[in-house]
């Protein structure tokens, strides 16, 4: 799927079209149109790369980086490509790798990094302290497939970070907080959701109902402004690639037509294998990678329970059951080769925030074993980080559709062998066994970083006033 959209940036930016036939070769996800090949997926994710792969160019051109090239394409360590390839080839790859790299950086993994630093300031309206609230953070981030798909070019995690930036601003109007500049930003996240990825239009529709309910109509319809920008690009799109208004590139599918084919482009009715299958499944079940998010079961019957927030609750709810059911409902409802349930990836932060009434139950309310649930609790989140990051970094692939046990089939076979993503230690030239290395120190300083900020931006006048305000109290 990366590639899709990568071949739609690099068709854009080097040769001025939408077009992709020159480098069709290197994605299943692509369409044909009177005779020439398209990107399937919409085209959010490529618009958003172009800036970033255009400056990146002439950076690769640098004498000192071609010369680092170079040597990393004679580095056997550096192993991202065939020792049998062409030193030439071997060069044009890496540098194709850095690329890549930086538009994921960009594109995805600083929007999932701001999506993390507003989800916890966005729990404040719990009520609860810096460290629960680090800690659902630390835990969405790292212990959930968001981990995963925040550091490869897919939609998924872009498309969670916007519709999540897009609930927050609307809670915060709904408090009258904020005016007509941040219901137009509301509404700009929430149709760059829907042309990022066309299933999150589902989510939109939940956030609309919300919005329609809570914010007046002067917001409401800046809100519908700004939502319609993003739209007009995908219609000019459209127009450009298709000759039509309408998104319509999956009818045009060449590999997965069959699938797009079935019910309403393939979507049918929920299925007990696949609920299963996305759900407790060693295949691709959420809650066997992230065994902590069967918390938010008891937490949104505790939410529900003390009266505050309901119609935040029933947005969370609706998009949550929403979207397990929508792809429940669909032909390739495991997403190809993938790690763990990528389809659920953009509903997550809302599954995350049904934890936050347990944690708030557990550490604060006088219970017997109090202490031995909180560290089971903790232990979930722990478990959930180890098995979410030992998928995301096992081979240079993820596991194959055709592996209905990855964990055994796959997984640990490849860190036997120290088959280990593509990542930047490689790149590097460390060897596969402190390769993840960098990785690690980025991930420490984020955390890190994310404590001492939380710290500082606790403002016990802030949080005074929102547990007085009346739209809180139970």
């Amino acid at each position: 799927m990366q590639f899709a959209h990568l071949s739609l940036v690099r068709a854009l930016t080097e040769r001025g079209t939408v077009q992709i036939d020159a480098y069709v070769i290197k994605t299943h996800n692509y369409a044909i149109y009177n005779g020439h090949a398209y990107s399937e997926k919409p085209p959010g994710p490529a618009l958003m790369g172009l800036m970033v792969y255009a400056g990146a160019l002439p950076l690769l051109e640098v004498p000192a980086v071609n010369t680092w090239l170079e040597w990393l394409a004679g580095e056997p360590r550096a192993d991202i490509t065939s020792r049998q390839q062409d030193h030439a080839l071997r060069v044009e790859r890496i540098r194709r790798f850095m690329v890549q790299y930086l538009l994921t950086l960009v594109v995805i993994a600083v929007p999932a990094a701001a999506a993390g630093a507003l989800l916890y300031r966005f729990l404040e309206i719990f009520r609860v302290s810096h460290g629960l609230r680090l800690l659902l953070v630390m835990a969405y981030g790292l212990g959930t497939p968001a981990a995963t798909y925040a550091g490869n070019f897919y939609s998924h995690q872009l498309v969670a970070a916007l519709c999540l930036g897009a609930f927050v601003l609307l809670v915060w109007l709904a408090q009258g907080q904020g005016g007509a500049a941040r219901a137009l930003l509301a509404g700009l996240l929430m149709g760059y959701a829907v042309i990022s990825e066309y299933p999150a239009v589902l989510i939109i529709a939940v956030l609309g109902i919300y919005a329609w309910q809570k914010l007046p109509g002067s917001l409401l319809r800046m809100v519908l402004i700004g939502g319609m920008l993003p739209v007009a690009l995908l219609v000019v799109y459209n127009l450009v690639a298709f000759g039509t208004l309408l998104p319509v590139s999956y009818a045009y599918s060449v590999l997965h037509r069959s699938e797009y084919q079935t019910g309403f482009m393939s979507i049918t009715y929920p299925d007990l294998e696949a609920l299963w299958g996305l759900t407790f499944s060693p295949f691709r079940g959420l809650f066997v990678r992230a065994p902590w998010l069967l918390s938010a079961l008891p937490g949104y019957l505790l939410w529900w329970r003390r009266g505050e927030l309901r119609a935040e609750l029933l947005v969370a709810v609706g998009v949550s059951a929403g979207m397990l059911l929508f792809y429940a409902s669909a032909a390739r409802w495991w997403g190809g080769d993938a790690a763990g349930p990528r389809y659920l990836v953009s509903s997550l932060p809302f599954l995350a925030l049904g934890v936050v009434p347990l944690l708030r139950v557990v550490w604060d309310a006088a219970m017997r074993y109090r202490l031995a649930i909180q560290s089971g609790i903790v232990l979930l989140v722990l478990v959930s980080v180890m098995l979410t990051w030992s998928e995301a970094v096992a081979g240079h692939v993820f596991p194959a559709e055709t592996l209905r046990t990855p964990w055994s089939s796959y997984i640990w076979i490849c860190w036997q062998a120290g088959y280990i993503a593509e990542n930047l230690g490689i790149v590097l030239g460390l060897s596969p066994g402190v390769s993840l290395l960098p990785l690690a120190i980025i991930v420490a300083t984020f955390v890190v970083l994310t404590a001492l900020l939380g710290s500082s931006v606790a403002d016990p006048k802030r949080m005074h006033s929102i547990s007085r305000n009346p739209a809180f109290e139970g």
